[in-house]
């Protein structure tokens, strides 16, 4: 419910008006599969090109047809890497139309560290035994860079979940651009929550491309200054005249007489140096 004091304070804006052609890129989980839907408005039954980017890399484009201005495209998740996954449809030129991030989750490939320490309790600066492993999906070791961070769980616990981490960092924020908000968000209990992650890819987009609408082609460029050009040939012969001498004039305010002389074949062209219909032909 709005106040009368917020409706005294109330500011509308038009909203531009809506494009008659246009393009459409959607992306939907589906199992084991991520559908694309392709459409167009305008390019029904023509061919358009799907390609798929990861971290600035092309690892695979695809040719489709649309018919009647729609497309289905499946591809199996398993197939690409995990993270940030960057769909693009193209033209024939290779011109980006539309562009759709998806975040493609593979826990599986991720490493499982297991720590045990040699005490529940240790007094201040007391030396302290870990044991750290580190494995793969299939339990078997891998050589693994470790670093410890030791925080205060009553204190930093929840913050700790919500904050940045290495796997929020190479996956999601290195990324996308301007800053998340509690990344970690994303990534509790080693699960990706799919709606908000989701939600997140679709404020993000065009991050390399900028989209300009192609302009029709104009059959007479725009006249910048004076020109005259044509060619000089017999009243009576089709035979272009060689070396004809021509006189030019200009009316208006100021009155000139310009003289020139055609080339070998007839061909002449003089332009002005200064705004239409003013002085300095050559």
């Amino acid at each position: 419910m709005i106040s009368e004091s917020d409706e005294n304070n109330l500011l509308l804006y038009p909203l531009p008006s809506i494009a008659s052609r246009g393009n459409i890129l959607s992306i939907e989980r589906q199992g084991d599969k991520i559908l694309l839907t392709a459409f167009s408005n305008y390019l029904e039954n023509d061919s358009i090109y799907l390609n798929f980017s990861f971290r600035g890399v092309d690892f695979h484009t695809n040719k489709v047809a649309l018919e009647e201005g729609i497309q289905l495209f499946s591809i199996l998740r398993e197939n690409l890497p995990e993270g940030i996954i960057a769909c693009t449809m193209m033209d024939n030129s290779m011109n980006p139309l539309a562009e759709r991030l998806f975040f493609n989750e593979k826990p599986e490939s991720r490493v499982k560290i297991d720590l045990r320490c040699d005490k529940t309790v240790y007094t201040k600066r007391e030396l302290t035994n870990l044991e750290i492993e580190v494995n793969n999906a299939d339990g078997n070791p891998v050589d693994a860079s470790v670093s410890l961070l030791v925080i205060n769980k009553k204190q930093l616990g929840d913050l700790q979940t919500r904050r940045q981490n290495i796997l929020s960092y190479f996956l999601l924020d290195s990324e996308l651009k301007g800053d998340i908000e509690n990344p970690g968000f994303y990534f509790r209990n080693d699960s990706i929550l799919h709606g908000d992650v989701d939600a997140l890819m679709l404020t993000q987009g065009w991050r390399k491309y900028n989209y300009s609408k192609k302009h029709k082609t104009m059959l007479f460029k725009p006249e910048t200054n004076l020109t005259v050009s044509g060619q000089v040939s017999s009243a009576f012969s089709t035979k272009k005249k060689k070396q004809a001498e021509l006189t030019m004039v200009t009316f208006g305010e100021d009155k000139s007489i310009y003289t020139q002389v055609a080339d070998s074949i007839g061909n002449f062209f003089s332009a002005s140096t200064m705004n239409m219909g003013r002085k300095s032909m050559y």
